[in-house]
């Protein structure tokens, strides 16, 4: 059997204006259901995220409320948030059980309500399957 389980970093992430999705350019832990951004549940089962990360506000980037969003087939779920009051290096992290059926999809995207440009300085994404529902 395949361990349903992934653990990726990314590192430096930048971006601006609307949501945008985050890459992960490490991976710890993987399985032929995380591609890098996105996790794809193989099985109906019920399924542990968390997300932690930096936000950085040095330079040119925002010291505002910087969000790590979780969306669910596209639609948002859930998010991280690192509030504007807790200077330039914020961190925000969350957790989150679901009930996932086959081929529902999991992604992140970073936001700020600023608008200006964010900087993720790191940010750690960990899912796995707590327990699968057999087909037949």
């Amino acid at each position: 059997m395949i361990p349903v389980a992934f653990s990726a970093e990314c590192s430096d992430h930048t971006s601006s204006g609307s949501a945008s999705l985050i890459q992960y350019n490490k991976t710890h832990l993987a399985s032929d259901f995380w591609n890098g951004n996105t996790f794809t549940a193989p099985q109906p089962g019920i399924y542990h995220f968390a997300i932690s990360f930096v936000k950085d506000g040095f330079g040119d980037d925002t010291e505002d409320d910087v969000f790590v969003y979780f969306y669910l087939n596209g639609a948002y779920k859930a998010r991280a948030w690192s509030g504007q009051d807790t200077g330039k290096r914020g961190t925000g992290s969350m957790v989150i059980t679901l009930f996932l059926s086959a081929n529902d999809s999991i992604t992140t995207k970073a936001y700020s309500d600023g608008g200006d440009q964010r900087r993720v300085r790191e940010c750690h994404f960990t899912g796995y399957a707590v327990s699968l529902i057999q087909n037949g």
